[in-house]
């Protein structure tokens, strides 16, 4: 009974670091932004601490042999990896700070100050920290990329290139380690316990006893029992990859993985295999220590579109829209085309995609109940492609309800889940969306109940943020997280809903630290009483600080998305991997560069993963439920039509015909599961990526459910339909 609040520790510990290491697939893997040499962020304007991360490397002679048959030798292969991780235009290089330990073994232990013979590089009682994170002076060193590169130059070839005389013990390293932890923290009250920390092991061989004359004894001299206590007293995790080692020393670190927290090692054989490695490890310890801080403090923004049928007529709601012409089209466009809200360019040349999360929801008429509001896409990070596929007309476009998202009534939509059709194969809930256009010469049967897409993002913010604060969350929240609405509409809501109906959710958010911005979205709104409304509600949701922004047309409305942009609250230190890689939303077919152990896999079975849906609330119980089946036929679902008095009993103000109907509109039309024609979702090579590390969210979800669930079946949950790739995945899959 005494060992079970230490697992209980544990297995939290895991989860949290996991849910760091998950969060690489949020902050985009290798191809992060580059930054000029000498280019360091100030952590003054940071949100968080940069973590510190020391690189432990095995400096034994066995080094120096050939990597696999490779001209390289293991220590050439991993001087090279490590230039990579840690180059000076890196990412990793600019937003960590860097530390380099070798270690070779002690000749005598019992004796201070003792030095190899066959070493001079400096190897002292074995260690030598030939890098730290802090000057004599106590002052931390930023962007020492360059510094490590030259300090692996100037040590060499272990023993000058001989085979022997050196030999790994790696416990003394480690311990070596936690000496130096505990001095930075003494050196640096001010960190208090925020700083984080990282280990990176490189090693060859197993680990020996002091003097390096036993493998593997004596048990004392065991390193995975500092990195345990590294990882549960101090929550310091180590990452560790094996340089061409054999069955035993990949043992080794797979035992020493685990007890580090890391739950297995990286195994590699080649040159290309290590640097691969070695980059993935470098995400991992950064995702596991400054990422996680990151999450809760990125800017989560939510647009709610207005998606009464107006938006799809034009001369004054007479006459449905063509291609392009729509408010509907031009909304879309302005959302997720070329100038995108997330393509705003911000100071520090970032955009706002790179800086903050994006959310979509919708609303149009309150009938039948509960309403066709929606929250399409929940608050994540790269949703460009998911925005545009989501509120496409030919998405929604299938026959026999439609067959030309642009010809006018009747239209039945068929309304899609982007992570359920393939294409696009999202990974989280993408659900498709239109106004009605039901009657017969413009659109209509959609009308503005601006009140029931109010009260649906705000529930929805309440919940993500409370799903956040949990253990484990995939996309922490805190009580900084910052949040902002921004209301695009079109029309008026009077005759749909009262004042006070449209106060309150807008109240109750800013009450609760989340400002709403309007936008007023089209020509039609520009008379004193349109005007009147639109402030009151810009007022209502900033606290009177603000009044609503006219944009009479498509480019005034990016430059309204854009100035909103510009005012966003970011950290310039945590940045989004959203346009350097395939497309987040969709799975990445790269071939893996790091081979693994047939062991590592379970060959029996290739289902896919346990579903992405996100937290959130929905109008439409069907599409929540519908979204756990694997069955796309069940979730298309066309809109039916209302009675036409449910349109003609509220004229809008405008006059506009927005959602009036005349009575004549098809109802109950068939079903089809064709895919609308002319989607061009597939992913800009250029943008958004799913970073390798991806992986480890699949590793956080097995350690939360290892507990009840045998390990067959969450190995098929995660796999089904997509082979898993990445070395980790299959590592932590060869664990459990």
């Amino acid at each position: 009974m005494r060992d079970a609040p230490l697992l209980t520790k544990r297995r939290a510990l895991q989860l949290a670091l996991l849910a760091g290491i998950a969060a690489a697939f949020v902050f985009g893997g290798r191809e992060q932004p580059a930054r000029a040499d000498g280019d360091c962020p100030e952590e003054a304007s940071c949100s968080v601490l940069r973590p510190n991360v020391v690189i432990v490397l095995d400096y034994s002679t066995s080094m120096n042999l050939p990597m696999g048959l490779d001209d390289q030798t293991r220590w050439e292969a991993s001087e090279n990896a490590l230039a990579e991780l840690v180059a000076a235009d890196s990412y990793f290089n600019a937003n960590t700070r860097l530390s380099l330990l070798r270690f070779g073994h002690d000749p005598d232990p019992d004796s201070p100050g003792t030095s190899i013979a066959v070493d001079d590089s400096g190897l002292i009682d074995g260690q030598a920290i030939d890098l730290a994170w802090d000057d004599e002076q106590g002052v931390y060193l930023d962007c020492q990329g360059s510094a490590l590169i030259q300090a692996l130059a100037a040590a060499g070839p272990p023993a000058e290139g001989a085979l022997e005389g050196i030999e790994g013990w790696t416990k003394g390293a480690l311990d070596r380690v936690a000496a130096q932890i505990a001095q930075t923290k003494a050196d640096h009250p001010d960190d208090g316990d925020q700083r984080p920390y990282a280990i990176i092991v490189l090693t060859d061989g197993a680990w020996t006893s002091p003097d390096g004359s036993a493998t593997l004894s004596p048990a004392a001299e065991d390193p995975g029992i500092t990195a345990s206590a590294l990882f549960e007293e101090q929550g310091v995790p180590s990452f560790v990859i094996t340089v061409d080692g054999d069955a035993q020393a990949q043992a080794a670190a797979d035992s020493l993985a685990l007890a580090g927290g890391s739950v297995a090692a990286l195994h590699t054989d080649t040159p290309a295999s290590l640097e691969a490695a070695v980059a993935e490890a470098g995400d991992a310890a950064f995702a596991a220590t400054g990422e996680p801080a990151c999450v809760a403090t990125t800017p989560r923004v939510m647009i709610l579109l207005d998606a009464s049928s107006s938006m799809l007529n034009i001369d004054g709601g007479a006459t449905p829209g063509p291609q392009g012409e729509t408010l509907w089209d031009q909304a879309r466009d302005a959302l997720a085309g070329d100038s995108s809200i997330m393509d705003v360019e911000l100071a520090d040349a970032l955009r706002a995609g790179e800086v903050a999360y994006f959310g979509l929801a919708v609303f149009g008429h309150g009938q039948p109940e509960p309403g066709e509001q929606e929250l399409l896409v929940q608050y994540n990070p790269c949703m460009i492609d998911n925005f545009a596929w989501a509120l496409d007309p030919q998405t929604s476009c299938a026959l026999p309800g439609c067959d030309d998202p642009w010809g006018g009534p009747p239209i039945t939509w068929t309304f899609k889940d982007g992570a359920l059709e393939d294409p696009p194969g999202f990974d989280v809930q993408t659900l498709s969306h239109m106004p009605r256009c039901e009657g017969s010469s413009f659109c209509a049967g959609s009308g503005t109940y601006t009140n029931l897409g109010l009260e649906l993002i705000a529930a929805n913010q309440a919940q993500y943020h409370l799903d956040g604060l949990s253990l484990g969350a995939l996309h922490p929240t805190s009580a900084t997280t910052p949040y902002l609405n921004i209301l695009i509409t079109d029309g008026l809501y009077a005759g749909y809903a009262t004042d006070a109906q449209v106060q309150a959710p807008l109240a109750a958010m800013f009450d609760a630290g989340v400002v709403t911005r309007v936008i007023g979205f089209g020509d039609a709104l520009g008379n004193s009483a349109a005007m009147q409304t639109l402030d009151d509600m810009a007022q209502w949701g900033s606290g009177g600080q603000f009044g609503h922004i006219q944009a009479n047309n498509q480019a005034e409305l990016e430059q309204a998305l854009a100035q909103l942009m510009l005012e966003l609250d970011y950290d310039p230190c945590c940045t989004l991997g959203c346009y350097d890689a395939p497309a987040m939303g969709t799975s990445n077919d790269d071939p893996d560069p790091v081979p693994m152990d047939d062991a590592a896999e379970d060959d029996s079975d290739s289902s896919i993963g346990p579903s992405t849906e996100d937290s959130g609330s929905s109008s439409n119980s069907d599409s929540d439920s519908d979204s756990d089946s694997e069955d796309t036929s069940d979730t298309e679902t066309s809109t039916t039509s209302a009675d036409a008095g449910d349109e003609l009993d509220a004229e809008d103000e405008l006059g506009s015909a927005d959602e009036l109907g005349d009575g004549e509109s098809d109802t109950d039309l068939p079903q089809d599961d064709q895919d609308a024609e002319g989607c061009t979702c597939t992913a800009t090579p250029a943008r958004r990526g799913l970073p390798p590390s991806l992986l480890l969210l699949l590793a956080l979800y097995a350690l939360g459910a290892r507990g009840g669930t045998q390990r067959g079946s969450w190995r098929r949950d995660f796999r089904r339909g997509r082979e898993a790739k990445t070395p980790l995945y299959r590592a932590y899959c060869k664990f459990w």
